[in-house]
């Protein structure tokens, strides 16, 4: 973690404002926890396979991929919460 003192002292060095500086530290940490993951990936984290998975998606069910270029890729915090729903969803319907 970069003290307040040190990063004072490296915002003036590259003339900007401490808090500038500290927005765009907070910023870069949010970003470090995005990842887009591969249809692989999905397929391995849910446990189930291509066919059911493309359906889900037609249903409404699961999280549509974003498309880059010719990929097809998940953005991975929200096939977690999807994993989530359908775990929580699960125990309370369990006796």
């Amino acid at each position: 973690m970069i003290k307040h003192n040190n990063l004072s002292t490296r915002a003036m060095q590259m003339n900007h404002s401490p808090t500038e500086h500290v927005s765009v530290v907070a910023f870069d940490r949010h970003v470090d926890k995005q990842r887009l993951i591969r249809v692989k990936e999905v397929l391995h984290t849910i446990g189930l396979g291509r066919t059911t998975l493309y359906a889900l998606i037609k249903t409404g069910e699961f999280p549509e991929p974003r498309r880059v270029g010719k990929l097809s890729l998940w953005v991975e915090s929200e096939v977690q919460a999807w994993i989530v729903r359908l775990t929580d969803s699960a125990s309370k319907n369990a006796p």
